[in-house]
């Protein structure tokens, strides 16, 4: 840990820092910051910078910070110019709101220009260009926020405890996050997956390992959906024997966002019914909310006004511009918030019976802004809140996070979504918006935390062939990205509307693979485009073409880091042979397609 330093910022009193080292090899090292406070103090960030090697060229990947948030790997220093899409953004500057302050709020930084180091979340990895291999990230998320990012000129690793101004007393200690630092030539695979299981260790990542199987209401239906919708797919689950687990409910049925207890006509004021007949059916019945958001519009803002997170001149904190108005966080360190909270999923648990439940929009539990106490962080808040919530709807009931900060999310969840909303369309100018392209990228980057910090959610398979703009190729790429995901499998079509070749298309799904694909060029360009997963009879390889024009890709065994045998080469979808290989092999791909093989090894290694 040569050349560390490390240093405290207080926005008011002073203190002192202390770094303990708990082990150190010759290539990682795992450390903890304790802040000492000498007078009454408010601390707002630890700051630690490692010099990096001068004079070479890197690519780095920086995690996003929730679900939807951009990950992927980055140019040295090169920055983000991603922001909401002009339509979006104009919709909030007529309504008063700053777009830039939303967009820091749900992704947690500005534009390029404005913020010169645009850090990675929670963890981050760079590979230099003779092969070298760096990855800093925090292996605790109990406290604070964790962000790493290089400097401007590229000299410096900063790895940055943001502290969210907490109030320490005279004479008081503060332990910060434990950190993890790895410097080394092993494959970037290996120590990604290495990082992610010291993470899922020391978080105590426990969770449902079961990977449910569903029909979801969302993609079809949005908030138009009625309850005469919801039995028609019921029915078609029924009569044609969908191997389907979980029905869920996503949206529409509420009166107000945040008043979830109070249901619409459109489903006759009460769900119990709707449980009960999906349960008789065969299904376990889900439901969709966003606990820590409140619209404007709401009894319960109007009712309790003072239980938002507020900005820095007392007023309501605008979170997010949605369902056409403003929403505020709720202040997860009020008491009488929680005890909210607890009530609300209490009773869709016990009293209405629902199994599964979606919890969306949960980044806003983090948001930046004044709280009632000034004793707990947003992360402190954030967890204390949904281990409360788990506690309150029982064992054997299963929790899915989504728009959720990744690593202060482990061992809280038993699912969670990995990328933006899948949407029937290929691609939006906010490429953290719902799009497929959108969600491939982020589905087949975040493959690695599969199994260790929770059940990946990619997202619903859409393979409709009308109310949609999606392609033939464009909704076989989605079905090849959720396939190699290895992770839950939900269905978000009007199924009694669909064709027979598209309902072909799920039949073809078929079980998840025991074990996720990883991306092969990992930190070598910005996207990748061949995802593996060596099984122990054979191999998927997934081979993608994001541009929009046809390409041949040229596929070398070599490249894969398989070993070099003679293969027999399969078009999963197809179910068509395509010979065999020893060496390399073309794959000829249209604008946005893919191609799921299957390697199976023939003859002696």
């Amino acid at each position: 840990m040569e050349n560390l330093k490390v240093q405290a910022f207080f926005k008011q009193g002073r203190g002192a820092i202390a770094t303990s080292i708990e082990g150190e090899t010759e290539n990682a090292a795992i450390f903890h910051y304790t802040v000492h406070a000498s007078t009454d103090s408010i601390l707002t960030k630890i700051v630690a910078r490692l010099d990096l090697p001068a004079g070479r060229d890197f690519r780095i990947f920086k995690e996003g910070f929730q679900s939807w948030s951009i990950c992927r790997s980055f140019a040295g220093t090169e920055t983000d110019s991603n922001r909401f899409s002009p339509s979006a953004a104009a919709a909030m500057t007529e309504q008063g709101l700053d777009p830039e302050r939303l967009y820091f709020h749900k992704h947690g930084y500005l534009a390029a220009g404005s913020d010169p180091v645009q850090p990675a979340y929670h963890w981050a990895a760079l590979r230099y260009d003779d092969g070298a291999v760096w990855l800093a990230g925090a292996l605790t998320f109990h406290r604070f926020i964790t962000k790493i990012g290089c400097d401007p000129a590229g000299r410096q690793l900063l790895i940055e405890l943001d502290c969210d101004d907490i109030a320490i007393p005279a004479g008081a200690a503060l332990a910060g996050e434990t950190l993890y630092l790895y410097r080394g030539r092993e494959p970037e695979e290996t120590v990604v997956e290495r990082y992610a299981g010291l993470a899922a260790e020391r978080m105590k990542a426990g969770f449902d390992r079961s990977i449910p199987v569903g029909w979801c209401s969302w993609y079809e239906f949005f908030t138009a959906v009625r309850g005469e919708d919801i039995y028609r797919n019921l029915a078609v689950l029924r009569d044609k024997a969908y191997p389907v687990e979980v029905v869920l409910l996503d949206d529409g049925y509420q009166q107000a966002i945040g008043d979830w207890l109070a249901v619409n006509d459109k489903f006759g004021n009460d769900l119990r019914g709707l449980v009960r007949d999906t349960r008789a059916a065969g299904f376990k019945p889900g439901i969709w909310l966003a606990p820590f958001i409140v619209s404007e519009r709401s009894a319960l803002c109007r009712e309790h006004p003072d239980w938002v997170v507020r900005d820095e001149q007392g007023r309501n904190e605008v979170v997010l511009y949605g369902w056409n108005q403003r929403i505020y966080g709720l202040d997860l360190s009020r008491p009488e918030v929680l005890d909210y909270l607890v009530r609300v999923f209490a009773t869709m648990a016990r009293d209405w019976g629902m199994d599964y439940f979606k919890l969306d929009f949960v980044f806003a539990g983090m948001v930046k802004g004044k709280r009632a106490s000034d004793r707990m962080t947003a992360v402190e808040g954030y967890r204390n809140a949904l281990t409360l919530i788990r506690r309150a709807v029982g064992p054997g009931k299963y929790l899915l996070g989504c728009g959720a900060p990744t690593g202060p999310s482990i061992g809280l969840f038993d699912g969670m979504r990995i990328g933006p909303d899948v949407a029937p369309r290929w691609s939006d100018p906010d490429q953290a918006s719902p799009a497929v392209a959108n969600a491939l990228r982020n589905i087949l980057n975040r493959s690695f935390y599969h199994g260790k910090w929770w059940i990946n959610d990619p997202d619903c398979l859409l393979v409709r062939d009308s109310r949609t703009e999606l392609t033939g190729d464009e909704v076989l790429s989605l079905a090849t990205a959720i396939k190699l995901s290895g992770g839950m499998l939900f269905y978000g079509d009007d199924l009694a509307a669909l064709a027979p070749e598209r309902e072909r298309i799920i039949a073809k799904m078929g079980k998840p693979l025991p074990r996720p694909a990883f991306p092969v060029d990992f930190l070598r360009q910005d996207l990748s485009e061949l995802y593996l997963a060596q099984l122990p009879d054979r191999i998927y390889l997934g081979v993608f073409n994001f541009s929009d024009l046809p390409v041949v890709k040229e596929v070398a065994l070599s490249v894969l880091g398989i070993p070099v045998r003679e293969y027999r080469i399969a078009d999963y979808w197809e179910e068509r042979d395509l010979g065999r290989t020893a060496d390399r092999f073309d794959v000829p791909l249209e604008r946005h397609a893919s191609k799921l093989l299957v390697l199976t090894p023939e003859g002696p290694a």
